[in-house]
């Protein structure tokens, strides 16, 4: 009875923020009818003036705007709600898989950790790209099922490609070696990242005022299209 009221309190607790941040989420995007915040500008930043940092996610959904013929907007907002649903169902998995889950939730939803994606826009920025990566990775891990193949994939691709994102994930980087095992492993799972934010800063150096202007453009196009 007492496993049974912990589960019932864990989801409801999950639940509950989970669904105030995907309500919260589509007035970020609208203020006295216009975009107002930059992280959305953020997200769309690709590469078609050139290659830029924090470019990659932005040519994804450039691309896919573009053969649906659709505002980039609508597949932000969409793929926005996918990484919060995604991050807050592997946080529920995880707790449940927690003996002490009672002190496990009130240290998750203090103002250090979920309290603050409520407060401070963490779900609209790429921020919470990361965080649905990494609660995923985590629970592939707390499962043993992160195997060889997926470490792979984790670390050749979808690591570098966060980086893509947003240099600034490279900083996080040392936090997924703690899911390998060896040094041989440590070394060559850390190469393609390190190429990765190598090729960001030399091609940043590089990058003209004139190339992030392309860049960026057709997102005021895409803006007229919404709200026009």
């Amino acid at each position: 009875q007492m496993f049974m009221y912990r589960k019932v309190l864990v989801f409801f607790a999950v639940l509950m923020i989970g669904l105030v941040c995907l309500i919260n989420l589509p007035y970020q995007y609208y203020y006295n009818g216009s975009l107002s915040i930059w992280s959305v500008y953020d997200w769309l930043i690709n590469y078609q003036g050139g290659f830029t940092r924090r470019g990659f996610a932005g040519e994804i959904i450039y691309l896919i705007a573009s053969w649906l013929y659709i505002s980039p907007l609508y597949i932000l907002l969409f793929f926005q709600s996918f990484l919060i649903v995604s991050l807050f169902y592997n946080t529920w998995k995880i707790l449940m898989m927690q003996k002490d889950t009672i002190r496990h939730l009130i240290v998750m939803y203090s103002p250090a950790f979920f309290a603050s994606f409520v407060f401070s826009g963490i779900t609209e920025r790429k921020d919470i790209l990361y965080f649905a990566v990494m609660s995923y990775v985590v629970r592939l891990y707390m499962e043993d099922r992160f195997s060889k193949i997926k470490q792979i994939i984790y670390f050749f691709i979808v690591y570098p490609s966060l980086i893509l994102t947003h240099e600034i994930f490279f900083a996080l980087f040392p936090y997924s070696l703690f899911f390998i095992r060896g040094k041989k492993q440590t070394i060559l799972y850390s190469i393609p990242s390190i190429l990765t934010f190598a090729l960001i800063m030399i091609s940043h150096h590089f990058t003209t005022y004139a190339q992030a202007t392309i860049s960026l453009e057709f997102i005021w196009q895409m803006q007229e299209r919404l709200i026009g």
